[in-house]
């Protein structure tokens, strides 16, 4: 036995304790420590992993907003040239209506001034043979005679000369 400064200590009881805290030691490592570091590296790796799958999710979505801003420009492109084509469509539709339009108003003017013409003419010539009988009947109910037929003559020859 030992005896330091009042403390009795055995040795024996020391050696088996020492052996006991190195065994507990041991089996802790074995049991409880190895286990731990296990399961945490495990962790660790499944956090490396998801921190790279999140890295490489994050690259994947600028990359697809990347592809996604290129295909919007292109489609942006291609929509701002189909409008233009329908404009220019549309504007020659347009002008090809209002072409025939203006064919038409022509062609009907004509028509209306060849009617016009006609009728002007029919209601000249219709005047003209009525005009001297129209004279006589009013120059007569103007003088008060009874020869109409005379005077329609007269009046008649009268026309025809200053043609």
């Amino acid at each position: 036995m030992l005896d330091l400064a009042g403390l009795q200590i055995s040795t024996a009881e020391f050696l088996w304790t020492i052996i006991s805290f190195f065994l507990f030691m041991f089996l802790l490592k074995k049991v409880l420590y190895e286990p731990v570091l296990k399961v945490m590296d495990a962790r660790e790796e499944r956090i490396k992993a998801g921190l790279e799958e999140g890295k490489n999710a994050r690259k994947a979505l600028d990359e697809s907003k990347a592809q996604l801003a290129a295909e919007l420009t292109e489609k942006s492109g291609e929509a701002r040239q189909f409008i233009s084509e329908a404009r220019a469509e549309a504007e020659k539709a347009k002008g090809e209506v209002l072409s025939n339009a203006h064919t038409e108003a022509e062609e009907l003017h004509k028509q209306v001034r060849e009617r016009v013409s006609a009728e002007e003419a029919a209601a000249v010539s219709s005047v003209e043979g009525d005009m001297p009988e129209l004279v006589a009947i009013l120059s007569n109910k103007l003088l008060h005679s009874d020869e109409v037929n005379s005077d329609a003559a007269l009046i008649k020859d009268c026309i025809e000369a200053s043609k």
